[in-house]
């Protein structure tokens, strides 16, 4: 009779769940089935240099684990971004930036201040602080006009210029993409309307010059 084999048992001191995203991002399979929290996900994340696994190794642009994160990142953006930055994972860093457009520095304790770093720290300021002069050089030219037809004429032209020229000022002044772009949407809704060539081209372009256009920029260290 063969000898019964002996299996090593180890202890952990991790629960079920925490245990099992872990797994999961080894064998780059999804945990999603079990609908993960943002909090859990960040806690079996940062106790996986325990267990010899480096988070920004095993947390690629092609991994489920990636793009769980990222689907947290559209709520949570601070939460996630502090936990790429702290593993300088900065390919997820840059991805979530484009959802910290909506928040102020001043949502950033102190607490995750010191846990995202001073580098990535760094990049979210100057993404902030861009804003203004960004947005600014994309709105400070009205749209260009077109030849006057039936449904859009040179009087309707003018007004769309008018109303941009007095919007923009407002817009200005605020510097908040979640709120102002809204505004922005409403006080040309009407007038773009009339001006199907803004509405088509100038308006279209410029909402996506500034959703997909700013983001944290990564600089390489020598």
């Amino acid at each position: 009779m063969d000898q019964l084999q002996v299996t090593d048992v180890y202890h952990v001191p991790e629960s079920s769940l925490i245990l099992n995203i872990i797994l999961h991002a080894i064998y780059k399979t999804s945990c999603a089935n079990n609908a993960p929290t943002i909090e859990q996900l960040i806690e079996a994340i940062d106790k996986m240099p325990i267990y010899g696994l480096e988070p920004k190794s095993v947390i690629c642009s092609k991994d489920p684990l990636y793009h769980l994160l990222l689907s947290h990142g559209a709520i949570r953006p601070v939460k996630v971004y502090a936990l790429a930055a702290h593993h300088s994972i900065e390919e997820l860093a840059k991805h979530i930036s484009t959802y910290l457009l909506s928040h102020s520095v001043k949502e950033i304790d102190d607490q995750t201040a010191e846990r995202i770093g001073a580098i990535y720290l760094k990049r979210f300021l100057v993404l902030c602080l861009s804003r203004p002069r960004e947005i600014a050089e994309i709105l400070i030219q009205p749209p260009e006009r077109h030849p006057p037809n039936d449904a859009c004429g040179y009087e309707e032209q003018k007004s769309v210029t008018r109303e941009w020229s007095l919007s923009l000022v407002d817009i200005v002044l605020g510097m908040r993409p979640g709120v102002y772009l809204r505004g922005l949407i409403n006080d040309f809704a009407d007038a773009a309307l009339r001006w199907k060539t803004f509405q088509s081209i100038v308006f279209r372009a410029l909402l996506s010059r500034w959703l997909g256009g700013f983001h944290v920029k990564i600089v390489k260290r020598r």
